[in-house]
């Protein structure tokens, strides 16, 4: 960050990061809120956070959750399997996420390959950007990768 900033490269750069809560608003994590306070001294950064981790802020995502179940499916194919069969079970975005999460960690789940599995069945569907993550979509409308009044690039 100190390459950014007044009288420093002026192109605007974004910083995702986990939030680090223990469950959706519950107190974030010391190091999210520093990194968004720099904001205030750096007018070219925009800090975006998910409330607990990434990978339970994509899984809230009705349209990205398949995905994700089938990238941890081909990781783990019995505890993926089961973890369909869980999921199909509940209803709210916030119950599957937080089922998603737990298999997720319990697992010991690469977050690396999960990454490349994902990435590649993304890479082959109709995913647009409404179904990203808003503090990611907000990224992206900061860095100009999508315009502001267009979600679906």
């Amino acid at each position: 960050m100190p390459l950014f900033g007044k009288n420093r490269l002026a192109f605007p750069v974004a910083i995702l990061t986990d939030g680090d809560a223990a469950h959706i608003g519950a107190p974030l994590s010391a190091t999210a809120v520093g990194l968004k306070a720099k904001e205030a001294d750096i007018s070219n950064l925009r800090v975006e956070y998910s409330e607990i981790t990434f990978e339970h802020e994509l899984a809230r995502s009705p349209k990205i959750l398949p995905l994700m179940l089938d990238a941890f499916e081909i990781l783990h194919p019995t505890n993926g399997k089961n973890l369909k069969e869980t999921i199909d079970g509940r209803t709210a975005a916030n119950e599957k996420a937080d089922a998603f999460l737990t298999e997720f960690l319990r697992n010991k789940t690469s977050k690396g390959r999960f990454a490349q599995e994902l990435s590649g069945l993304m890479e082959g569907s109709d995913i647009k950007a409404d179904a990203v993550p808003h503090y990611i979509q907000e990224v992206l409308k900061f860095l100009g990768v999508i315009k502001a009044e267009v979600a679906d690039e």
